[in-house]
C-alpha cells in the first residue's frame, strides 16, 4: 500500500528535488509508505495505493501519454491528487479563458493556431504597449516563451510541433519591476508567497533562466484574487500555486499551477503539513502507525 509522489524519469533517478525530498520524509514521518516513481514507467502503476502529482516537470513535450496516463489512473480509481479532472483542465493555458468567464481577472491574452504581423500589430494597439510574448498553450517552465519584436509572426507549429495553439500575451513590466507573486494555497486556504524575480536583462522568472525568489507578505489585493481563482475551480484544489503580476497597477492572474508547482515549502510550512495530512487521508496513505 505505497503512495507514489510522481514525476519526470530524470528527476526520479537522482531522487527528486529538493522539495520533493522533504515531502517525502514528512509523508514517511506520518506513516507513509512513499516511492518516488516515474510518470513514464508504463503499467506498473496498479500497484500504487495513490498518487501525488509532484515534479512532472516533462508532461508538456507528451501532453498525448500525460493524458493516456492520468486516464488510466482515473478508469482504475486510483485516487490522485490533484484529482484527474482537475490535472487535465490545467494541461493546457486555455483554461486561463474559463476562469476569465467565472470572473477572475486575467492578464490579457489571445489564443490562436497563428498571428500574422498585423495581428500582433492590432494587439499592441489594443493593450497600449509594443512588447508583447507568446507560449505554446501547453508549456511548463517558460518553455517556448520568448518576446515578440515588431516584424514578428507566431506560428503554433513552428513554435512546437506538438502546440495545437499559442498564446500571446503584453509583456508585463511589473514582473522586472516589482517581480511576479506566488501564492501558495493549500485546500483554498494561503499557506506562504514568494515573489520572484528575472536575472538582468531577462523577463522570465524560473531559475532556468537565472531567476530568484525570496518570502514576501502579499497585499490583500493579491490574496484576495488568489483566493478568487482557486474557488473558481471545481472541486477545490487540495493543492495550487496562483501565479500573479499586476496590468496597468491591478493585480492579473497570470497562472493557476495545479500539476507539477514548486511549491516554495520550507519544513515549518501550514501548507507541507496540510498537504501531508491529505495524503496520509487517502486510501492506503497511512500505512503504519505513528
Amino acid at each position: 500500500m505505497t503512495t507514489a509522489l510522481a514525476m519526470s524519469a530524470e528527476l526520479a533517478a537522482a531522487g527528486g528535488t529538493e522539495e520533493d525530498r522533504l515531502l517525502a520524509a514528512a509523508l514517511r514521518h506520518e506513516g507513509c509508505e512513499i516511492e518516488l516513481a516515474a510518470w513514464t514507467d508504463g503499467d506498473d502503476w496498479r500497484r500504487y495505493a495513490s498518487v501525488l502529482v509532484r515534479s512532472c516537470w516533462d508532461y508538456h513535450l507528451r501532453p498525448a501519454d500525460f493524458f493516456a496516463w492520468i486516464d488510466r489512473l482515473e478508469s482504475r480509481g486510483t485516487p490522485v491528487l490533484n484529482p484527474v479532472p482537475l490535472l487535465r483542465w490545467n494541461v493546457d493555458k486555455r483554461y486561463l479563458l474559463d476562469l476569465e468567464a467565472r470572473g477572475v481577472p486575467i492578464v490579457p491574452t489571445v489564443f490562436g493556431e497563428r498571428f500574422a504581423r498585423d495581428d500582433l500589430d492590432r494587439l499592441r494597439e489594443r493593450w497600449a504597449t509594443d512588447r508583447l510574448v507568446a507560449k505554446p498553450s501547453i508549456g511548463a517552465t517558460a518553455y517556448g516563451c520568448r518576446r515578440l519584436g515588431r516584424g514578428d509572426a507566431v506560428d503554433a507549429g513552428n513554435e512546437d510541433p506538438s502546440a495545437a495553439t499559442v498564446l500571446v500575451q503584453p509583456f508585463l513590466p511589473a514582473v522586472v519591476e516589482e517581480g511576479e507573486w506566488s501564492l501558495m494555497l493549500f485546500d483554498g486556504e494561503l499557506s506562504h508567497t514568494v515573489v520572484k524575480r528575472p536575472a538582468a536583462g531577462e523577463f522570465r522568472v524560473q531559475k532556468e533562466w537565472g531567476g530568484s525568489f525570496r518570502r514576501a507578505e502579499p497585499d490583500g489585493g493579491l490574496v484576495a484574487l488568489a483566493r478568487r481563482a482557486v474557488e473558481a475551480v471545481d472541486p477545490l484544489p487540495a493543492y495550487a500555486r496562483v501565479d500573479v503580476a499586476r496590468w496597468e497597477g491591478e493585480p492579473r492572474l497570470m497562472e493557476l499551477e495545479l500539476i507539477e508547482p514548486q511549491l516554495f515549502l520550507e519544513p515549518d510550512d501550514r501548507g507541507l503539513a496540510r498537504l501531508v495530512r491529505r495524503v496520509a487521508d487517502l486510501p492506503g496513505g497511512r500505512t503504519r502507525p505513528l
